[in-house]
């Protein structure tokens, strides 16, 4: 079986439940499945230059990492609000246009539920929401909060 999931942000990345995302891929792959993990280079919390390979093989090349570039957030809220609307255009057009079995979504950002109609509309694939409270649990759990 054959499961793509469109990440907003993946790993060496920080933002919240992303250890979530990488266990869930990681146990997937570990059991057999071919993963296709579509995310943005990584921006958030990285050394300035630091470069990334575009596609990195792991668990004996079933979990298979895709990144495609896509500018920083920065401050500014219309260029991040941006930033979401152009990393979802194109996380979708790698769910309408890649083959897979199954696509698994994230509830974080809350936009990436969006695609799902789609997916299911017009590619007539089943999709698992991967709905999840992001507070307090994930936050402390990735360092970005403290417990107390």
């Amino acid at each position: 079986m054959k499961v793509i999931f469109p990440c907003s942000y993946y790993l060496p990345e920080t933002a919240a439940s992303l250890y979530i995302t990488d266990n869930i891929v990681h146990a997937c792959a570990e059991n057999g499945l071919e993963v296709d993990l579509y995310t943005p280079t990584p921006t958030r919390s990285v050394p300035a230059g630091a470069q990334w390979e575009r596609e990195e093989r792991l668990e004996n090349g079933l979990l298979r990492i895709h990144r495609f570039h896509l500018y920083g957030e920065g401050k500014n809220p219309v260029l991040r609000a941006l930033r979401y609307f152009l990393g979802e255009f194109l996380l979708l057009h790698f769910c309408m246009s890649k083959e897979y079995d199954v696509a698994f979504i994230d509830s974080t950002p809350p936009i990436q539920g969006l695609k799902m109609p789609l997916i299911k509309w017009f590619r007539n694939k089943p999709t698992v929401y991967n709905a999840q409270d992001i507070f307090p649990d994930s936050l402390v759990g990735t360092g970005l909060a403290k417990k107390g």
